[in-house]
């Protein structure tokens, strides 16, 4: 493909791509503020409540309105040249940033991600022009997906450098909460084991017994002989041996020796020195807390990657299939 620098050249095409570039920042902005996502959620290590934001239609929109920007960057790189492109890509992205970040306060603290985010546009661009100049086959196919993978790639990275930022200057701070989570995780485990398993067998085992217990003494000859007795004291005793009897085989006793065990299971839990018995069992918790910052770098980047080529990278291609039908149909000039 014959490319053109014009760098400076700004016509309707140049005028459209601009405003579909920063548009486009602002729908998917839009679906990510909907969210609710906060940069507090990334670092709490509270997953259910990260999951409830991220399991959302709001959050599945952003991912697929994500690559709308990446897409007709590519698709107006066919009708001019690598520097104005990148020129008047720059410059939409910047002002749509800015606008989304003033229309959106909560991602103004995503600033990181965001000076990535333009610094994956010269990338974009070039792996465009050598997808246009290589590929023979499903041309714009091939090229949105690479052109599309370079930008995931790059936010991904910028996501592992925010978590980083964030992170490595409180160290202490957030293996407190990491291991918070990991005691609250356990306690969860355990306790719910107990309550369901060791703790019902066991109040069936109590109580069993305690119903054996009075059962051989009131069906004792003994105690029928009492049964006979006319002294009041004797009388008094009996009645409430048999009231006793009544009580230990009433489901409410039942409940309550399970609920006795119940919380006596929670406060041995809470006793337990969990997490210097995970750190025994497991050697390479303590290297995870020492590297706490690389290891969350690690997962919050590739969870973001995995999550958007599955479904940024197919949605680039619709976009990219459409958008260059329009542009061609416009027949603008290079």
């Amino acid at each position: 493909m014959e490319i053109s620098d014009d760098a400076l050249k700004f016509g309707k095409m140049q005028m459209a791509a601009m405003a579909g570039t920063a548009i486009s920042i602002l729908v998917w902005a839009f679906f990510l503020n909907a969210t609710g996502i906060t940069i507090n959620d990334l670092f709490t290590f509270q997953v259910h409540m990260l999951a409830e934001k991220v399991l959302t239609v709001s959050f599945a929109l952003f991912l697929i309105t994500l690559p709308l920007t990446t897409a007709l960057t590519a698709s107006f790189a066919k009708k001019t040249g690598k520097l104005n492109i990148l020129l008047v890509s720059l410059i939409a992205r910047v002002v749509g940033l800015v606008l989304a970040m003033l229309a959106f306060p909560r991602l103004q603290d995503f600033w990181i991600v965001g000076i990535f985010y333009l610094i994956a546009l010269p990338l974009v661009v070039e792996r465009t022009y050598v997808g246009y100049a290589e590929f023979k086959k499903w041309v714009t196919l091939r090229t949105m997906l690479a052109s599309s993978g370079k930008a995931i790639a790059v936010l991904s990275i910028g996501l592992a450098v925010l978590s980083i930022a964030v992170i490595l200057p409180q160290q202490e701070q957030y293996i407190g909460k990491f291991e918070d989570f990991v005691i609250d995780f356990a306690q969860g485990i355990v306790g719910g084991q107990a309550r369901t398993s060791a703790v019902t067998n066991t109040a069936d085992l109590l109580v069993q017994r305690d119903i054996e217990t009075i059962e051989s003494f009131t069906e004792s000859p003994y105690f029928a002989r009492l049964r006979e007795k006319t002294d009041p004291d004797v009388i008094a005793f009996v009645a409430a041996v048999e009231t006793v009897s009544q009580q230990v085989k009433s489901p409410e006793y039942r409940q309550q020796v399970e609920g006795q065990l119940q919380q006596a299971a929670s406060e041995t839990i809470r006793e337990m020195d969990i997490m210097a018995t995970i750190k025994k069992q497991v050697p390479f918790f303590e290297i995870m807390e020492q590297f706490l910052w690389a290891f969350h770098a690690l997962f919050l980047a590739g969870a973001f990657s995995m999550l958007a080529t599955f479904i940024s990278k197919p949605m680039a291609v619709v976009y990219g299939a459409i958008a260059g039908k329009i542009i061609s149909l416009a027949q603008w000039p290079k």
